[in-house]
């Protein structure tokens, strides 16, 4: 009979509307998102995943001092870089889809919170709560397809902005749970329960990003809005209490950590100023997404009583005022509104960054404006049929979700994107220097000198074009250039390991191997983990004679980045230059498993094989260096050495002849082809070259 009463209120029609409006949420991210799966790195996913040996040991970030204490960092986030790299190393796909998942994740979260905000007395005695299932579905779907989130999705290192909302949301809707079950059912032990998965997700939100911080404050007006007693009356101790404490903590953190502030950043009081401004354009693109880019030229206020500044402060009073107007009135859009400006307060108030605008920071935002616009046609227009509110806000998500497409193709590709930013900023030089970096990735160096210069015409304090304007010059020998280059980028951030190990490059490359190690240590110096520098350190020490040191400086650079084949292929050449050749072979041949299309380090295994009389064994290794790239004049140069040992002449006399016929001034060829004729006795050594390292910039924060 129990069984029987169970089945018989279990409400089918809305189970298989709720799992409807699931599937719907999930296609429709999946859907808008489906072009962006194979969109290359962008920006920080340089310096956090392509430049970042960290991400290839996971044990970095399983470090027990990085998950214990009271502190902010990004533990978390990065770790699941480096689960992405274990998995598809630099495959992007396999990063996209882990962002697109979280975004899914958190669109449901964003379902669950509307369902349980409906929950409370408070809300269920509003008209509005007889729409909760359609209001619930619509925000979930415009928080899922809203063209502003798409920064923190598409751009795969923003995951720390979508990490740490879903613990934001998360959290709050543990604490909206834990409060029914302890307020309305009286269920106080599961309540606990919940509550500590409260503390839980705020400590895993600790891990992701600073913008947690005001979750504490989220869940005070959480509290505020709809939890009541029996009586219909705020717990008034509770909210004294709570406040009380969180006062504490946070004068704690004032005191002890003080005011957080970006390298680079401009004060507290002159970025304040300049989020009035922002935080309009911020919410006229949530309404209205139009011109969405990457950069946005929004230069720092100069002070509070600008025009833009005085109309931001106007119109924000008036929204906060509107809030407190609507709290009874309509607590849902009131409620909305406080939401998002608690979620913007960590990016956009007095803790200042480098930049005044990105899209990626509404993120967590987001839940407040798509419950407030959700929300707002059935408290504009009650009388209305909730089927025409219904067909607007299909159309709302429709034309979202078709602008979230759109712009996932124009961050397809890299130039596309920056190209896109330059017609909708042509006066702001750093999309220009970002197509510089892009074209200077893709070796189309021509054109990316073009917008370097370009660039350093409308702004000369631009570090990343004079560094990698600077590695344009030195590959094309242009020494004096690159050196004033890399000298200017060393005058606007000494701090930085990029100029110094690219000056100790060009001093390599003019043979100044001595002022080249005084560079490569201070790039060391500032970046101790900067493996590049410790393996071009090895190389100059190798140059002098200096061979203890050349070994300890590329051990530290394996021992820092372990799939780094080159490293390995410049530790065998150490080991070759002093005679040990089954060590250097040994060497070699790792680096060919990490990377088995390495064709140098086959033919430099090649080369000590043949030290070692394994003739057949150098043969062979210089004939798969040379299927992978026919032209490489060492190989035919190794092989014809290794064949003519075995008294091959005439398989000899081929290679050499191959080996002329690209490259016809080859001295090394010319005396072999002798040898082999038997017209010099000359020995000719093919030697293993070392792989040195100059470093671009592709990243600009």
């Amino acid at each position: 009979m129990f069984f029987e009463k169970k089945i018989s209120t279990f409400n089918y029609k809305l189970f298989f509307l709720r799992t409807a409006v699931v599937f719907t949420i999930v296609f429709s991210v999946v859907l808008i998102y489906s072009n962006a799966i194979h969109t290359p790195f962008q920006l920080d996913d340089q310096h956090m995943i392509e430049n970042n040996s960290q991400i290839k040991n996971i044990g970095n970030y399983l470090k027990v001092d990085q998950w214990t204490g009271l502190k902010f960092n990004r533990v978390l986030p990065r770790l699941t870089l480096a689960l992405n790299y274990h998995y598809s190393e630099f495959r992007v796909e396999g990063y996209h889809a882990t962002n697109i998942v979280i975004h899914i994740v958190n669109s449901l979260l964003v379902y669950w919170l509307i369902l349980l905000i409906f929950k409370f007395n408070v809300v269920k005695r509003e008209k509005i709560s007889n729409y909760k299932e359609i209001i619930a579905a619509f925000g979930a779907l415009i928080f899922a397809v809203h063209p502003m989130q798409l920064q923190a999705v598409t751009y795969i290192t923003q995951r720390l902005a979508s990490i740490a909302a879903l613990f934001y949301l998360l959290g709050a809707a543990f604490y909206l749970k834990g409060r029914l079950l302890h307020t309305q059912e009286k269920r106080t032990a599961l309540s606990m329960l919940f509550y500590f998965f409260v503390f839980l997700s705020f400590y895993l939100g600790m891990r992701s990003k600073q913008t947690i911080a005001t979750f504490p404050l989220a869940l005070f007006f959480i509290e505020i809005f709809f939890v009541r007693n029996d009586e219909g009356k705020i717990y008034k101790n509770y909210i004294f209490v709570y406040s009380a404490l969180s006062v504490l903590a946070a004068l704690s953190f004032y005191l002890f950590v003080g005011i957080p502030h970006a390298s680079d950043a401009p004060s507290a009081s002159v970025y304040l100023a300049t989020e009035f401004r922002a935080l309009l354009i911020y919410i006229g693109k949530l309404f209205v997404p139009y011109n969405l880019k990457l950069y946005y030229n929004l230069p720092f206020s100069k002070s509070f009583f600008g025009v833009g500044e005085i109309i931001g402060i106007l119109v924000l009073t008036g929204i906060f005022s509107a809030a407190i107007f609507t709290f009874k009135r309509a607590r849902l859009l009131s409620f909305g509104i406080v939401w998002f400006f608690i979620t913007m307060l960590v990016e956009s108030s007095v803790f200042p960054l480098k930049y005044a605008f990105f899209e990626y920071r509404v993120y967590p935002g987001m839940f407040g404006y798509s419950i407030f616009l959700s929300g707002l046609f059935f408290y504009m227009a009650p009388k209305v049929k909730p089927a025409a509110v219904t067909a607007v806000l299909s159309v709302v998500v429709l034309f979202y979700a078709s602008v979230t497409y759109q712009t996932n193709k124009v961050w397809s590709d890299s130039v596309k994107l920056w190209k896109d930013n330059i017609v909708k900023e042509p006066d702001y030089a750093v999309p220009y220097e970002n197509v510089g970096t892009y074209y200077l990735k893709r070796n189309y160096a021509d054109s990316a000198l073009a917008y370097f210069n370009k660039s350093l015409e409308m702004d000369s304090t631009l570090f990343t074009a004079y560094l990698n304007r600077g590695v344009i010059f030195l590959r094309n020998k242009n020494i004096e250039k690159a050196l004033n280059d890399f000298d200017n980028a060393i005058k606007l951030k000494d701090n930085n390991p990029l100029p110094y190990n690219n000056r100790g490059y060009l001093f390599m490359q003019t043979g100044d191997f001595r002022k080249a190690i005084l560079d490569f240590n201070r790039a060391i110096s500032i970046s101790r983990n900067y493996h590049q520098a410790y393996g071009n350190l090895c190389i100059a020490y190798n140059a002098i004679g200096e061979y203890k040191k050349a070994f300890k400086s590329i051990n530290k650079a394996i021992e820092l980045d372990g799939k780094n084949e080159n490293y390995y292929i410049n530790r065998g050449n150490l080991h070759f230059s002093i005679g040990d050749f089954n060590v250097a072979a040994a060497n070699y041949n790792k680096a060919v498993l990490l990377n088995n299309f390495n064709y140098k380090a086959m033919n430099n295994f090649a080369i000590a094989q043949r030290m070692l009389n394994n003739f057949e064994k150098s043969i062979e290794f210089s004939t798969k260096a040379l299927r992978i790239d026919p032209y490489f004049v060492p190989a035919y140069l190794n092989r014809a050495i290794a064949e003519n040992y075995l008294d091959r002449k005439k398989d000899a006399l081929e290679d050499v002849e191959a080996c002329l016929s690209i490259a016809p001034k080859n001295i090394q060829a010319q005396i072999l082809k002798g040898v082999i004729q038997g017209k010099h006795k000359i020995v000719v050594k093919v030697d293993p070259e070392f792989i040195s390292k100059i470093s671009g910039k592709y990243n600009l924060r």
